[in-house]
């Protein structure tokens, strides 16, 4: 017994839908001890995504996982509670998203999270059939 394609499709949407809404809820919690999470990027070369180039010897600090302070490294702060990341001769590119994702089953999306893609689009459906099978 196979299951039509439009049924497929429709309950792909609705678990995207529960599965955004799970997300969401988890999105914005402060970690326990009721202090805020900060990170500082330092001295590491930004790929802006607003703009072309490349933003060298940079500090990037990251409250509670937004980017809030993008800094040249020579005058750029570091709050005292900062988990520091050295960036020399590395990159960072905030804000990419990966826009092209093609997911077969719920367990392979579980593991695209687990790995840490938050942001992606799902644009289709694509069915592959192998040589000689019916398609």
């Amino acid at each position: 017994m196979s299951i039509p394609f439009k049924v497929l499709k429709s309950l792909l949407r609705l678990s995207c839908i529960v599965l955004g809404i799970a997300l969401a809820a988890c999105v914005g919690n402060v970690p326990s001890g009721g202090e805020s999470e900060v990170t500082a990027f330092v001295d590491v070369n930004v790929v802006p995504m607003d703009a072309s180039g490349l933003l060298e010897h940079q500090t990037v600090i990251v409250f509670d996982g937004i980017v809030s302070v993008v800094g040249p490294s020579s005058t750029t702060e570091i709050p005292e509670h900062a988990n520091v990341i050295d960036g020399a001769n590395r990159f960072l590119l905030p804000g990419l998203a990966d826009m092209h994702v093609h997911i077969s089953n719920l367990d392979e999306f579980v593991l695209f999270i687990a790995m840490g893609l938050r942001r992606s689009a799902i644009c289709t459906v694509t069915r592959t059939s192998l040589r000689g099978e019916a398609a």
